[in-house]
């Protein structure tokens, strides 16, 4: 008996654990500060691009924890506006996006408020995906 009530109470206090670092994620997330200095991969979903790099999330943080409607700028590259051709074709390009993905970002946010971070979809890095079809160059940093 008070081997199962030592074992109930490790797995308590390690779901404890577990919970405190989703939630200060999540307050990261949302305050736009850096909770552990190390990029974390989230599921999210792509709900529209905005541009060849700037889109709209919903971010699955864990134990039934969302951000949604978080803009996301990419960090690593620079898509041409949208107001000149190519610009054009680059919010083409990452409308096929548009769904299931996976963010890859630490909290940091830029001037705007745009959370920075990488996105992956359909197996693809949609920063990488863009400097290799030519939308956008890899010279945009924070």
């Amino acid at each position: 008996m008070r081997r199962n009530l030592g074992l109930l109470a490790g797995l308590l206090a390690a779901a404890l654990a577990l919970a405190a670092v989703v939630f200060a994620t999540a307050i990261a997330l949302a305050a736009g500060t850096k909770a552990t200095g190390f990029p974390r991969e989230f599921p999210c979903t792509i709900t529209k691009a905005i541009d060849g790099d700037t889109f709209i999330l919903n971010i699955d943080l864990g134990f039934g924890l969302h951000l949604d409607g978080q803009r996301l700028r990419l960090l690593g590259v620079d898509a041409f506006e949208r107001r000149t051709d190519k610009g054009k074709q680059a919010h083409q390009f990452v409308q096929q996006f548009v769904g299931p993905a996976t963010l890859t970002a630490d909290g940091a946010r830029d001037s705007f408020g745009r959370l920075l971070g990488k996105l992956s979809a359909r197996g693809a890095d949609i920063g990488a995906a863009l400097d290799a079809k030519g939308y956008a160059t890899g010279k945009w940093k924070q």
